[in-house]
């Protein structure tokens, strides 16, 4: 439903161009973006620069939404089957966090913590599609170990707990401040 003018009031509403540098190209045309390169024009209504841009709940809900998929590649390996294909759990764009992530405003792609969320969710999902992979193939022994605590799927698991989990508690601390004065 398209916001009314008097809906408007109290919104931000930016235009916003973003280039592409070499990364971020080369990160769009990885996620199916078609080797897309140039400039980027999207028009965002934003809340005031006051209130918090991302909301430190989905950061929460991406935890316990990737806490799961331990018990979900556990599952895959018991039963050699499940729901998902190696190629629907490798892409990091295709989850839930993984779209709202890569949807943030420029503004708040400019965060350290955001840097190394991407990073490490793409190792995550990368990991787990291996986990999978093996599971699938009835390659039991390989994807338990591929799994089991030191397993590079653990350490990235446990990274990216401790990166998004550092980040809530920045975007809450962020939220609690009071907004600066111009």
């Amino acid at each position: 439903m398209p916001l009314g003018i008097e809906q408007l009031d109290g919104l931000d509403v930016q235009f916003v161009v973003t280039a592409f540098d070499s990364k971020t190209r080369e990160r769009e045309s990885s996620i199916g973006c078609g080797g897309l390169c140039g400039l980027i024009y999207s028009f965002t209504i934003a809340r005031r620069r006051s209130q918090a841009m991302h909301d430190p709940e989905k950061i929460v809900h991406a935890i316990a939404a990737h806490a799961k998929w331990k018990f979900y590649l556990r599952e895959a390996i018991e039963t050699g089957t499940s729901e998902w294909t190696v190629a629907e759990v490798r892409p990091d764009n295709r989850c839930e966090f993984g779209t709202w992530l890569l949807a943030l405003p420029p503004g708040d792609r400019d965060s350290q913590h955001w840097e190394e969320v991407c990073r490490l969710h793409a190792e995550f999902h990368k990991e787990a599609a291996e986990v999978l992979k093996l599971a699938l193939a009835g390659r039991r022994e390989e994807a338990e170990a591929a799994i089991a605590q030191g397993s590079r799927f653990a350490k990235v698991s446990t990274k990216l707990t401790i990166t998004m989990t550092a980040w809530r508690k920045a975007v809450e601390s962020q939220a609690a401040s009071p907004p600066s004065q111009p």
